[in-house]
């Protein structure tokens, strides 16, 4: 759906879509994917703007005042340089 806003970088007119997900880092370095984030997108260059309402949230989540209900595991891969490095 179009949106009102233009697309500061190219002047196109920007599109009300959502990001699947998008990850926020709490000021402590801990990560929070969020899923379905609402977001203006240009069609043509690709720049985000996030709605006010969501950088709000963001910074929520960054200072770690925003209650997260659902939480998962997952293994995240991890490798050490130093070894690679000394081969």
């Amino acid at each position: 759906m179009k949106s009102e806003l233009l697309c500061v970088n190219c002047g196109h007119q920007m599109l009300h879509t959502k990001l699947p997900k998008y990850v926020v880092n709490t000021y402590l370095l801990q990560p929070v994917v969020c899923l379905d984030v609402p977001v203006e997108k240009c069609p043509n260059c690709g720049e985000i703007y996030f709605p006010a309402e969501v950088a709000e949230l963001f910074e929520e989540i960054r200072s770690e005042c925003f209650e997260i209900r659902d939480k998962i595991t997952m293994e995240i891969p991890a490798c050490s340089l130093d070894l690679a490095l000394a081969g």
